[in-house]
């Protein structure tokens, strides 16, 4: 009987070897996508700083993942209401006019755009007000600059690992509305 085990394994020792050396590249294989992936991984994050004794304030993001983000969505929000994207307005005109009525100027802003890359460690301001001294009131500073809102989302460079980074005020229907959940990975 032992003879017999003997003779099986010298005759197919060989396939049962390579059978396995196939299982393992593999499965070796799969475990260095994943790596590969998560290798990359993006992570966006907004900030809000105040200086409240300037009364400036600066919106912006930051990219804090361990590789780029690309951007898939920019959208900019008043008052809970869309404002951009849309084909009569540009990035932040309404939000500008709404800042200036209210005593305080937008004095610098930037956008960003589909399909830009966002490198680990890169910090884009994408809006920055002031106060007009007499002219706004200081009890209403921050309320007023909670009115503004922006919602980015982005992916890997594989176009997976899609995520959202948002802040100010946003209706969470606007979200389910337009069918952004997938996009923005937001539920």
């Amino acid at each position: 009987m032992l003879s017999n085990f003997y003779k099986f394994i010298r005759s197919h020792g060989a396939a049962a070897l390579a059978f396995s050396a196939i299982l393992l590249a593999t499965w070796e294989g799969i475990e260095n996508r994943k790596h590969n992936r998560l290798s990359v991984l993006p992570h966006v994050e907004t900030f809000n700083d105040y200086d409240m004794g300037k009364y400036h304030f600066n919106m912006g993001i930051e990219s804090t993942g361990l590789g780029p983000a690309v951007i898939s969505g920019f959208y900019t929000f008043f008052d809970g209401k869309l404002v951009y994207p849309k084909k009569e307005n540009t990035i932040w005109i309404t939000i500008k006019e709404g800042m200036l009525a209210e005593g305080l100027i937008p004095y610098q802003d930037s956008g960003v755009s589909l399909g830009q890359f966002l490198p680990p460690g890169d910090r884009v301001s994408l809006l920055k007000i002031s106060a007009q001294e007499a002219k706004f009131e200081p009890k209403k500073f921050r309320e007023n600059l909670g009115r503004i809102g922006v919602l980015l989302c982005y992916c890997s460079v594989y176009g997976d690992n899609c995520s959202a980074a948002k802040t100010g005020l946003i209706k969470p229907s606007f979200i389910k509305d337009n069918n952004l959940a997938e996009q923005c990975d937001v539920h």
